[in-house]
């Protein structure tokens, strides 16, 4: 019996972007990641083009355009946007 997914929205910002020549993608992943962490390791584990954005350092990580920590939980169809570290003067 083949294992439940759900459909999750990323996209991807400035050198993020640059680095993996695109804005947005649409991912399958399997339905029984429950937190962004989890999501993130299995992204490292079957998606190796997009480790190095994955395990950059100070990365701020939206959910439903919503800045949170990695213990927060996903559901279908939510929206993960991954954003360098800001700075600023």
């Amino acid at each position: 019996m083949p294992s439940k997914r759900m459909t999750l929205r990323f996209r991807f910002f400035a050198q993020y972007r640059e680095y993996l020549g695109l804005s947005e993608s649409c991912l399958e992943v399997p339905a029984e990641l429950t937190t962004v962490d989890e999501l993130l390791a299995w992204i490292c584990d079957h998606h190796s083009a997009w480790s190095a954005v994955v395990n950059a350092p100070d990365k701020l990580i939206a959910l439903n355009r919503q800045l949170v920590k990695t213990n927060a939980p996903i559901a279908e169809n939510d929206e993960i946007a991954l954003l360098p570290p800001v700075t600023g003067g």
